[in-house]
């Protein structure tokens, strides 16, 4: 297991550190493969930064601070090549905003427990998406993984798309 503790204030930095750390970490498995992807996402509000929620108690702090506010949610996305010796990082940010909920409302949600092992304590992708109430950049970077930004990665790679199988 990783050790997912933040080292600086600067939410960029530490989730491109943090994927850099899971991708580099297969590289002791002797059968890892060619492809390493490591990502991390953490999530901002202001100055401070949100990782995962140790306890329900922590969680709900989390979403008392994000409801009716605008945060940003980065991602770390670092790819290994291991056959050619190369890697690439980036970092992507969106922002989200959070309507505001009743205290019911984040009752109700972290009952179901969706905020277990999610930055920020929610999925966008599940029932969080109830209190989202717009967004700017890319929504796969909130789930988790900006899928366009993987897809450019590899094609800087010239990775053999034409030998997949349809």
């Amino acid at each position: 297991m990783l050790d997912e503790s933040l080292l600086s204030d600067r939410i960029d930095e530490e989730a491109l550190r943090l994927a850099r750390l899971k991708a580099e970490s297969c590289l002791s498995g002797k059968d890892h493969g060619r492809w390493i992807l490591g990502v991390d996402t953490l999530v901002g509000i202001g100055s401070q930064i949100l990782g995962k929620p140790a306890d329900r108690d922590e969680a709900r702090e989390t979403l008392i601070a994000l409801e009716g506010e605008i945060h940003t949610v980065w991602s770390g996305i670092v790819l290994l090549d291991t056959l050619g010796q190369r890697s690439a990082m980036k970092a992507v940010c969106t922002e989200v905003a959070f309507s505001p909920m009743s205290h019911e409302e984040i009752e109700w949600y972290l009952d179901s427990g969706e905020w277990d092992g999610a930055a920020g304590a929610y999925r966008i992708q599940e029932r969080g998406a109830l209190f989202i109430h717009a967004l700017k950049g890319s929504y796969h970077n909130v789930v988790g993984l900006p899928i366009q930004t993987f897809y450019g990665m590899l094609r800087s790679f010239n990775y053999p798309f034409h030998m997949l199988k349809r």
